[in-house]
């Protein structure tokens, strides 16, 4: 059999059947966060009637269902229990005393975690927007001690350089959320903390590390190339230049100074690309993936989101070997489905469609543009490398464009053109970071490597800026 009929065949050798229930526990989860706990309820109501009427037919006929009868029957438990979970989320936030309070507009003291790395939002008075864990609440002299989620406006002097896992005692009034995302309330802060909090020993670690990246960077490479190094690597876009930033959102190259899903999957996809084209096996190749993935997230700090992104791009580590591609589409969707399970508010979450949708183009979609662009003497790990980029992009364009993002010719242009340094850079950057609190002389030697590839993309953006 030709190299070429092989790939063909794996890229058709998928399993979807648990494609179906995971599409159907999201967008029954989406529905009833967006439209509520009624719409949920009614959900759950019709899928137990349903149930009940396939029960009654099933014992009267007394024959085994058929294959597509127990497929919607599992399907349609899906979304009921799905449905039922969401329901009593939404319940339970809107029964919640902070949400009662913010519809009240009254002030708290709140005791809470950051779990999600502070983002700075320009504009005429720049602030910060913090997503906490509060497990405390101090409301009009009653104390609230059940848990609730909510997000924080805050200045930026003391806000923007805590780190998830700090736990922070702030005043601030409460406001309704203007996302149905099971966020309690929207709290409005006019200061710093009252309390900061050390953070844990890993979010320590990595912050150190992130640290000695910028140092180095910042002592080895040019201004704009040293505020990207870390933005690439670790997603820390506090030195990047006003203007290249605008240049990276014209040119739709945003998302690689962010740490998604779609950005794990071309990194780790390049990555095992670039192992396969060194003739290593499949298992090495991708335990060497697994490790730069576990370093990647311990470096760019195991919050939530980063956790998510890595959650996806491990089930993509099936995806390019060949021997385990069957199993990719299933360990996608249970992926999905746990993660629902465990946080339900992924389901309106940008971030998590990025994610899935980046992975899944990875897993059906690449395949089938490698076996269709292979062509000798055009090196297979070129083919694949722009493969991936093409599969990521289209995939998750309908999501680019709900956020405003460019999705033209030109950006996917930029993508594809920027597609084979992002491996090297986020290597490279990495090795940095790890190597920088030992020997910030020895660091400097990979973030100078990185210097090349770190121009080319800059130029990329700058060129692309100009003609979107």
């Amino acid at each position: 059999m030709s190299e070429r009929q092989s790939d063909r065949r794996s890229a058709g050798d998928l399993d979807l059947r648990l494609a179906l229930p995971a599409a159907a526990a999201w967008l029954t989860t989406a529905v009833t966060l967006l439209a509520g706990a009624r719409w949920g309820a009614a959900i759950a109501a019709g899928s137990l009637l349903i149930l009940s009427a396939a029960a009654i037919v099933a014992r009267r006929r007394g024959t085994p269902a058929s294959p597509l009868v127990r497929t919607v029957v599992v399907v349609v438990g899906i979304v009921g229990a799905f449905a039922t979970v969401a329901v009593a989320r939404v319940l339970e936030v809107d029964s919640h005393p902070v949400r009662q309070a913010a519809e009240r507009g009254q002030y708290a003291t709140i005791e809470a975690t950051i779990t999600d790395d502070p983002r700075l939002l320009t504009g005429s008075r720049p602030s910060v927007l913090v997503r906490l864990s509060g497990s405390r609440a101090l409301i009009a002299g009653t104390e609230v001690t059940s848990e609730f989620s909510a997000i924080a406006f805050t200045p930026v002097d003391g806000w923007l350089g805590l780190v998830p896992g700090q736990q922070v005692i702030v005043r601030a009034r409460l406001a309704l959320p203007d996302r149905n995302d099971l966020t309690a309330a929207q709290l409005i802060v006019t200061g710093a903390p009252i309390e900061v909090r050390a953070p844990p020993l890993h979010q320590q670690w990595a912050s150190g590390l992130r640290a000695g990246l910028v140092a180095v960077a910042d002592e080895t490479l040019p201004e704009d190339p040293a505020g990207l190094l870390p933005a690439l690597v670790v997603g820390d876009i506090s030195g990047l230049d006003e203007d290249l930033v605008a240049d990276f959102a014209a040119a739709g190259l945003t998302h690689l100074t962010a740490v998604s899903g779609a950005n794990f999957t071309l990194v780790v996809g390049s990555a095992l690309a670039l192992a396969r084209a060194l003739t290593i096996g499949p298992r090495t190749a991708t335990a060497i993936a697994a490790l730069v993935l576990i370093a990647f997230v311990v470096i760019c700090r195991p919050s939530p989101s980063v956790l998510r992104a890595a959650v996806m791009s491990a089930v993509g580590l099936l995806a390019l070997v060949a021997s385990r591609r069957k199993q990719a589409m299933p360990a996608l969707a249970v992926a999905v489905i746990g993660l629902l399970a465990w946080q339900p508010a992924l389901a309106v979450a940008p971030g998590f469609a990025l994610s899935v949708l980046a992975t899944a183009a990875l897993i059906v979609v690449a395949p089938v543009l490698v076996a269709v662009l292979h062509r000798p003497p055009i090196p297979k790990v070129v083919v694949e490398a722009v493969a991936v980029a093409v599969a990521a992009h289209l995939a998750t364009m309908p999501v680019l464009v709900a956020l405003g993002s460019p999705v033209g010719p030109i950006a996917m242009l930029a993508n594809l053109l920027v597609a084979p340094v992002i491996p090297p850079i986020t290597v490279l950057g990495a090795i940095a970071a790890v190597v920088a609190p030992i020997s910030a002389a020895v660091a400097e030697v990979p973030a100078r490597a990185a210097g090349p590839t770190l121009w080319w993309l800059i130029e990329v953006a700058r060129w692309a800026a100009v003609r979107a």
